[in-house]
């Protein structure tokens, strides 16, 4: 069950929207959305910050193969990869 909690970032995303301060989370939050936006005029807040933690997941993933790749090769790093 949802809780106050659960939304709490994406209400301070909608003060961010509107010209007010809010957290380096919900910043990004608004970056994202605005990006998303560009692709699909119909996203909403909710949906951008649905997405967020997929994006950076794929990010880390690639981020975390790439370094492992440059110290042990490619087997490690597709392991590292897979393991991220």
């Amino acid at each position: 069950m949802f809780t106050y909690q659960s939304y709490f970032y994406l209400g301070k995303t909608n003060e961010i929207i509107k010209g007010g301060e809010g957290p380096f989370i919900s910043k990004l939050i608004v970056y994202f959305y605005k990006i998303i936006n560009v692709f699909d005029s119909k996203a909403t807040l909710l949906k951008a910050a649905y997405y967020l933690p997929v994006f950076f997941g794929l990010v880390l993933m690639t981020v975390i193969y790439l370094i492992t790749y440059l110290i042990a090769k490619q087997n490690a790093a597709f392991f590292a990869g897979i393991i991220a």
